[in-house]
């Protein structure tokens, strides 16, 4: 049986991703960890109540072919620097340690452009940290995703960033060649992207920024 891992199953990205896989037919089991059970119900929907501060509990269940990980959230939501970082750079490499450790072969990565460990900027410090501690837990494969802004709905968006979203996607046909990379993107092409991937099976490190996105992967 073929199993794909996701955490982050709740989010814009995370319910695209959970779709997807149940929609597709190469995984036989989509497995999700989640604090709360997500109003799905799918023959090959599992859901694993998680304690995220207790990982250890769950260890048992990290069993699969690809851990694909779509959590995050910002700064203003989680209200401190110290709480951010536990959700975008604690979480993914303490299930990528675990996972790793189960002998999952491949973990796929939702970051940011920009990522960088060296970076003045807090976020952009925070995703690039979190890309260097999963490098270094040597996966066989390992699939890093660096949107720019990211193209959907969200419950708690306010008038002021709807019309930011706005304001970028006229935007975008202005940004060429090499800042097409700052195009903002569609959840559903992420995750697109992120499934050919997992398929292809390509050993080592593997970063996608906008162009390799939006290229059909399957």
């Amino acid at each position: 049986m073929r199993t794909a891992l996701i955490i982050g199953a709740s989010g814009l990205c995370g319910k695209k991703l959970t779709q997807l896989l149940l929609s597709d037919t190469y995984f036989d089991q989509v497995k999700v960890f989640v604090r709360t059970s997500l109003p799905i119900n799918h023959p090959k929907l599992v859901q694993v109540l998680t304690d995220f501060d207790n990982l250890p509990t769950i260890s048992a269940e990290l069993k699969g072919e690809a851990l694909f990980c779509c959590i995050g959230t910002t700064i203003k939501k989680a209200g401190t620097r110290e709480a951010f970082a536990k959700v975008d750079l604690d979480i993914p490499v303490n299930f990528g340690s675990l996972a790793k450790q189960a002998a999952v072969p491949q973990m796929l990565v939702i970051s940011a452009i920009g990522a960088n460990a060296g970076s003045s900027n807090f976020y952009l410090r925070t995703k690039g940290k979190m890309e260097k501690a999963l490098e270094a837990l040597d996966f066989e494969s390992l699939h890093i995703f660096r949107p720019s802004l990211i193209d959907g709905e969200r419950s708690e968006r306010r008038l002021a960033e709807k019309i930011s979203m706005m304001l970028m996607r006229a935007m975008n046909p202005l940004l060429l060649d090499g800042l097409r990379k700052y195009r903002s993107i569609s959840p559903g092409t992420i995750v697109q992207s992120m499934l050919g991937a997992s398929l292809q099976q390509s050993k080592g490190l593997h970063i996608y920024e906008y162009n390799d996105m939006v290229q059909p992967s399957r």
